[in-house]
């Protein structure tokens, strides 16, 4: 029996590298994803290093997000513990082969310096879930400030109006879920109707995480705020990177945002490397339907690549050191409290 399962994982890892393998190689054999777009003149380094000061600011704004939400779910972590906790995250997150490393990774070294297994995973459940309703509200709202764009191009109005809908439409559900959860509390046979809903199991655990909320629903929004935040920077640090660059014509902030947004999105599929190739072939479809004075954008797959680069380079500095201390250092229990 486990040497079937492990056998069923293992074709399913193939079937993943396969996919994020084919995709590079579509990228590089169609000439979207050429060396030029990858190298960065001497007088356009600038743009590097407010890229890299924008996504340090994202990493730190992602670990007071996660701090913030243990701390409504009744665990409290110092805020160096957090930045250990979240870069390590993000290290198994990017290098790992596996979606959910990360999340593991986190919960772990959360439990394992708390002892409070319940606030541990409903806290974690909570950022996972704000952080995916952050980046579905911007890349809809995106979408929708630059209507005006998809609206002129006929390749782009059906699919960017779709987006937009499903996006604002998720967002809004997910902001309905976000404000009733915490004041609701479902008897038997409403839970019983919820689990057998397509991935009921799944809102029925984040429902009953969302619960551990109750008098803290400042904290909730101010998680969405800052998720909100994050992924401004994200998309920031992704102009900046395709100014980096050159590229002819020059894409404008708003189609970069434009065509970002939706990329991003594709980083919650269970790929490796944060769904390497699927962000950056999207990125490059969409960026390539845009143009300045007539002329498309080319090198979107380049910028997308090489902001991941960037991205997965700082990751490494982060996480590492801390790895490497948590695996010589044992836990202080007397550096966490908690209130409940």
């Amino acid at each position: 029996m486990r040497r079937s399962s492990r056998l069923i994982k293992t074709v399913i890892m193939i079937i993943k590298l396969a996919v994020v393998a084919g995709l590079l190689w579509y990228l590089v054999a169609s000439g979207r994803l050429k060396w030029e777009y990858l190298r960065v003149p001497a007088e356009n380094w600038r743009y590097v290093v407010l890229g890299i000061v924008m996504s340090l600011g994202m990493f730190f704004l992602g670990f007071v997000r996660f701090k913030l939400l243990l701390y409504g779910a009744g665990v409290r972590i110092s805020t160096l513990f957090a930045f250990q906790v979240g870069s390590i995250g993000l290290l198994f997150m990017c290098f790992a082969l596996g979606l959910l490393t990360g999340d593991a990774a986190r919960l772990a070294y959360v439990i394992r310096e708390t002892r409070k297994r319940a606030g541990a995973v409903a806290g974690l459940m909570v950022d996972r879930f704000l952080g995916l309703l952050g980046l579905l509200f911007v890349g809809g709202m995106v979408l929708v400030l630059n209507r005006q764009m998809v609206l002129e191009t006929p390749e782009l109005h059906n699919l960017g109006l779709g987006v937009a809908v499903l996006f604002l439409g998720f967002s809004c559900a997910g902001f309905i879920l976000l404000l009733a959860a915490p004041v609701f509390s479902p008897d038997g046979k409403t839970a019983g109707f919820i689990k057998r809903l397509p991935l009921g199991g799944k809102l029925m655990s984040l429902i009953t995480s969302l619960l551990r909320f109750r008098g803290h629903f400042g904290i909730l929004l101010a998680g969405f705020a800052v998720s909100v935040c994050i992924h401004l920077l994200l998309l920031g640090a992704l102009y900046m990177f395709s100014q980096s660059v050159i590229l002819e014509p020059s894409p404008t902030a708003g189609q970069v945002f434009f065509a970002g947004a939706p990329a991003y999105v594709s980083g919650v599929l269970p790929l490796p490397v944060g769904a390497l190739g699927v962000g950056e072939t999207i990125f490059d479809y969409l960026l390539g339907r845009c143009t300045v004075e007539g002329i498309p954008v080319r090198g979107g797959a380049g910028v997308f690549l090489l902001t991941r680069s960037w991205r997965l380079t700082l990751v490494l500095l982060l996480g590492v050191p801390f790895y490497l201390a948590g695996q010589t250092s044992k836990p202080k229990g007397g550096n966490v409290s908690l209130e409940r």
